[in-house]
C-alpha cells in the first residue's frame, strides 16, 4: 500500500512539473495575444468616436470657453503610436468670435482657422500619453489676435470710490492752555519766549515760538571800553586832554549801562525739551529750529485726539487741484495740517519719515 501511494505521488509531481513547463512556454504568447486583441478593439472604438457628428455644435462659443485641439491623442492612442500601429494626426484649432463684456460693446473679429502640422512623434518622444513636441516659442506657436477699436475709459469720481474723511474737532481751548504752559515753563528757566502761532495737524500741533531777550550784566572791562570810546568822541585822549581814571569812572557811572539785552539762543530752548514734555504731560515732543523759511522755533506737541489723514481729503485740497501735472501724487499732510503733494515727474527719489 505504501509503495503504491509513493508511485501515485511521483506521477502527480511529474504531471505538475510538465504543466508548469508548458505554462512557462505558452504564458508570454497568451499575454501578447490578449494585449493585441484589446489594442485592436480600442482602435476600432476610437475610430468610431472620431467619425461621429458633433451634436453640440450650436452652443455659444462664449459659454464653451477656449477651443481645444480636436486631434489631441488619448492615452490609448498614445499606446497605439508607441506600438507603431497609428500615427499622430494633424491638430486643428478654431478661433471663435471675441465678445468684450464691457458696456455691451462687441469687437468684430474675423473667424480664422489655424492648422499647425505637427511632426509625427516617435516612440522616444511619446511616453505614457505625454507628447514631447517642439520647444515653446517656436514658429508654430499660436498667438491670439484682437481686431477692432479699444474701449473709451472714464476716470471715476473720487466721491464714488472714496469715503468722506471724518473730521476731528480742533480743541482751541486746549491749544491756548498749552501755549500758556510753554511760555511759563521757559520763563521759569530764564528763557523768555512768545507763542505767536499754533498750527494744529492730524497728529501733532506745531507751536511757533519767537525767542525773546534777556538782561545780561556787563563786565567792568566792557563798561570801561565803552566809557573810553565816549571820551574819545568828545575830544579826550590827547596830551592836553588825557583820559584819566576819574573821567572814566564818572562816565561809567552816569552814561554806561550796566545791563544789556541779549537774544535768547535756540540751543537754550532745545536743552529744555524734557522739561517742556514734563510740563505739558506729552511725550515725545520735537523742536524744529528754525521753521523752514520763517524766523521761528517750531515746537511739535502730540495731540490729545488724533485725526485720520484720508486720501480723499488730500485729493480735494486746493494744493492738489491747483497743481498742473499729469503725474501729481498725494503724500498726506504735514505737521501743520497742510496737504503734501508732489510731481512724480520731477522727483528723483522720495523719503518719508515719521
Amino acid at each position: 500500500l505504501i509503495s503504491g501511494l509513493g508511485y501515485t505521488l511521483a506521477w502527480v509531481a511529474l504531471v505538475l512539473l510538465a504543466l508548469a513547463a508548458l505554462m512557462l512556454w505558452l504564458g508570454p504568447l497568451i499575454v501578447a495575444g490578449g494585449t493585441l486583441a484589446m489594442v485592436m478593439l480600442l482602435q476600432r472604438r476610437d475610430d468610431r468616436d472620431l467619425n461621429q457628428p458633433d451634436l453640440d455644435g450650436g452652443l455659444d462659443m462664449a459659454q464653451q470657453g477656449p477651443p481645444l485641439p480636436t486631434g489631441e491623442p488619448s492615452p490609448w492612442q498614445a499606446l497605439l503610436v508607441r506600438l507603431g500601429l497609428r500615427s499622430v494626426p494633424s491638430q486643428t484649432f478654431e478661433e471663435p468670435t471675441l465678445v468684450i463684456g464691457g458696456n455691451g460693446v462687441a469687437a468684430d473679429r474675423t473667424a480664422a482657422r489655424i492648422v499647425a502640422d505637427k511632426p509625427v512623434a516617435t516612440s522616444e518622444q511619446t511616453v505614457a500619453g505625454i507628447s514631447r513636441g517642439p520647444a515653446p516659442g517656436s514658429a508654430d506657436t499660436l498667438i491670439p489676435r484682437i481686431i477692432g477699436g479699444g474701449q473709451t475709459w472714464r476716470l471715476p469720481n473720487i466721491t464714488e470710490i472714496l469715503d468722506e474723511a471724518e473730521e476731528v474737532e480742533i480743541q482751541y481751548a486746549d491749544i491756548k492752555d498749552r501755549a500758556r504752559i510753554i511760555e511759563q515753563t521757559l520763563a521759569d528757566f530764564g528763557v523768555p519766549v512768545r507763542v505767536v502761532e499754533a498750527n494744529p495737524g492730524p497728529a501733532v500741533t506745531q507751536f511757533g515760538l519767537q525767542p525773546g531777550y534777556r538782561e545780561r550784566r556787563r563786565s567792568r572791562d566792557e563798561m570801561r571800553r565803552e566809557a573810553e570810546e565816549l571820551l574819545r568822541q568828545r575830544g579826550y585822549g590827547s596830551s592836553r586832554r588825557p583820559i584819566t581814571d576819574e573821567l572814566v569812572k564818572e562816565v561809567m557811572d552816569d552814561e554806561v549801562s550796566k545791563y544789556e539785552r541779549v537774544k535768547i539762543r535756540v540751543s537754550k530752548i532745545q536743552a529744555l525739551s524734557n522739561d517742556l514734555a514734563l510740563a505739558l504731560s506729552a511725550s515725545p515732543i520735537r523742536i524744529e529750529a528754525p521753521v523752514p523759511g520763517r524766523p521761528l522755533v517750531g515746537l511739535e506737541v502730540p495731540n490729545t485726539l488724533k485725526a485720520l489723514v484720508s486720501l480723499r481729503g488730500v485729493l480735494e485740497s486746493d494744493t492738489f487741484r491747483q497743481m498742473n501735472s499729469a503725474l501729481r501724487i498725494a503724500l498726506g499732510q504735514d505737521t501743520a495740517g497742510q496737504a503734501a503733494v508732489a510731481d512724480l515727474a520731477k522727483m528723483p527719489h522720495l523719503l518719508i519719515a515719521g
